[in-house]
């Protein structure tokens, strides 16, 4: 099948998710840090009666070989 030809495809997916990715550099290295994965933060606040603040929401301190 030639490259420059979009496949056919057909997806019949049930559930998807939110996977993160983040490009980071350490020890002079540009390394993809996955920070999320198959997350469900982008169902928080359906249904609440207030909003979620996404501005507030932080993600959780990096342990100590990460940093």
């Amino acid at each position: 099948m030639p490259s420059l030809v979009v496949p056919p495809t057909d997806f019949y997916t049930r559930n998807t998710s939110i996977t993160w990715w983040e490009q980071v550099e350490r020890r002079n290295q540009r390394l993809w840090r996955l920070n999320a994965y198959n997350d469900i933060a982008h169902l928080q606040g359906i249904g609440a009666v207030e909003s979620v603040r996404w501005e507030d929401i932080h993600p959780a301190s990096p342990v100590p070989t990460e940093e």
